[in-house]
This record gives C-alpha cells, sequence and structure tokens, in this order.
C-alpha cells in the first residue's frame, strides 16, 4: 500500500507541475514575450517520463500529457494525442539505441522531442487537414529547439529531485520497458 502511495503521489506531483507548466508556457511567455517561439516545456515532462520510466507509465503520461495540454492549444486532441505518441515512440527509438544516465542526454533527448514533434505535427497536418502548413518554420524550431535545450537542465535536476523525494528510482540502463 505504502509503494502504491508513493506511486500515485510522484504521478499527482508531474500532473500539477504538467499543468503549470503548459499554464507557464500558454499564456505567460505570450504575455511578456509577444510572438516570439517559446520553448517547449511541456515535452520536458514527455522526455522525462519516456527515459525515467516503464514503457506502461510512459504512454500513461502521453494521454495525461496530451489530454491536459489539449486544454492550452488550438490542435485538435486526435492530432495531440498521436503526434505525442509519434514523438515518445521515436523517443524510445533513441533511447535504445543512444543512452547515458545524466543531464547532457537529457537536454539531447529534449531537443531531438522538439524536432520530432514539428516533424510529426508537420506530417500529420499535411495528411489530415484541410488547409496544411505549407511553410516549416526553421528558424522559429531552430530557436524553441536551443531554448528547450536550455532549459531543460535545471529541469532535469528538479524531476530527479522530486523522484528522490517521492522514492521513485531511476533505471540504471536503457532497458526500460519493452518495445
Amino acid at each position: 500500500m505504502r509503494s502504491f502511495l508513493q506511486r500515485l503521489s510522484n504521478y499527482s506531483i508531474f500532473v500539477l507541475v504538467l499543468l503549470i507548466v503548459c499554464a507557464l508556457q500558454s499564456s505567460l511567455w505570450l504575455n511578456f514575450f509577444g510572438w516570439f517561439p517559446a520553448p517547449q516545456l511541456w515535452l520536458t515532462v514527455l522526455v522525462f517520463w519516456v527515459l525515467y520510466r516503464e514503457l506502461w507509465e510512459s504512454v500513461l503520461m502521453v494521454y495525461i500529457l496530451s489530454i491536459i495540454s489539449s486544454g492550452f492549444t488550438a490542435l485538435p486532441f486526435a492530432h495531440l494525442l498521436s503526434i505525442n505518441l509519434l514523438t515518445a515512440m521515436g523517443l524510445f527509438f533513441v533511447k535504445k539505441r543512444l543512452y547515458w544516465a545524466g543531464p547532457i542526454f537529457y537536454m539531447l533527448a529534449s531537443g531531438i522531442s522538439v524536432v520530432f514533434f514539428s516533424f510529426f505535427s508537420y506530417l500529420v497536418s499535411w495528411k489530415y487537414d484541410l488547409t496544411s502548413n505549407r511553410d516549416f518554420p526553421v528558424l522559429g524550431l531552430l530557436i524553441t529547439l536551443l531554448f528547450t535545450m536550455i532549459v531543460s537542465f535545471p529541469f532535469h535536476g528538479f524531476f530527479s529531485w522530486l523522484d528522490k523525494l517521492t522514492h521513485k528510482e531511476h533505471p540504471t540502463e536503457a532497458g526500460t520497458g519493452v518495445l
């Protein structure tokens, strides 16, 4: 029972952090910096869960993340869910091939997730939207990539601290979960 409560508290804290991060990115950033490209802060939560959790926990967080972040974006829920699942799948493959513990790999994986999310967003929009995006914003992608990688460094320490606080163990190798 104690293990269940610790796991539930860990999940609840991460959901609360996700709500705060989505609110910061969608409303506060726009008020302070206007249309300047924002770091995708909510992707740092997804990256942490893909790298440091079992497969079923990561998929569960992708669904929770998609439900929460759908309230902060104009993307249809089905598009957002499919893009997030594709991004998580891409991160799983990167994790299986290149994995080392620490914040540097977490920063690299956060940058890769921005590229995956943008690429899959473009593909889903091109395939299913009537008026899809015709131009790919390369400069905006590079700025978002850089900002996301920069802010992911302190997030790694904060998320690791949350895991230590709730007694959640990190895996010691990339072999977590079955793919």
